[in-house]
């Protein structure tokens, strides 16, 4: 006679697939895809989607390029992607899963220097920005101008300084904040008073 055992089937297998959603960090993420039945069973990636049958069925056999390394993103750019896994295993039919790795932008702060000098009948001078957010040797775009017409007379003017730029910029959503402009007044010699 003849022993005939068929594959059990792929819900068996007990294969998963979670997402990974996360600020970026400068380090590379992948899904996390796992099955309950490991002996034997190899898990391959993709990120080709299947083909979506008239009954709402996913078909795979066109697809071609599964590896068994799961796939990284470590950038913004080109997340969110979808991942496709599957689990094979001699005694079990194919099983399928997906999931999602989305990398978000990380908070950048540019925040215009206030500026602070004592009247000296000169324009101040614009001293900067402090960046706050950004990892390693990662850089933003920016601008400082003044926003005021009158940078030499004695005021304290909040919101003189104004730090400017693109909000979306790689791997970072940059916020900006404004400085303020001091002048003070020079010392009262310095009016070179004299009475005779």
């Amino acid at each position: 006679g003849t022993l005939t055992i068929t594959p059990a089937d792929a819900d068996d297998l007990g294969l998963s697939a979670d997402d990974y959603s996360g600020v970026y960090d400068g380090t590379p993420h992948s899904i996390t895809a796992e099955a309950t039945v490991t002996e034997g069973t190899t898990l391959y990636y993709t990120t080709t989607a299947p083909t979506e049958g008239e009954d709402g069925t996913l078909d795979y056999s066109e697809i071609t390029d599964w590896s068994t390394e799961n796939p990284a993103y470590t950038d913004v750019a080109g997340t969110p992607v979808t991942v496709y896994v599957k689990a094979e295993n001699d005694n079990y039919n194919t099983a399928y899963a997906s999931a999602t790795v989305t990398i978000n932008p990380k908070a950048v702060t540019v925040k215009a220097n206030d500026v602070t000098k004592t009247y000296d009948g000169q324009p101040a001078e614009l001293n900067g920005a402090n960046v706050t957010g950004l990892l390693g040797s990662d850089t933003v775009t920016y601008n400082v101008t003044f926003d005021v017409e009158d940078i030499t007379n004695v005021q304290t003017t909040a919101n003189a300084i104004i730090a400017s730029g693109e909000v979306t910029q790689g791997n970072y959503s940059v916020t900006y904040q404004n400085g303020t402009l001091t002048i003070t007044p020079a010392d009262a010699d310095d009016l070179g008073l004299s009475a005779d």
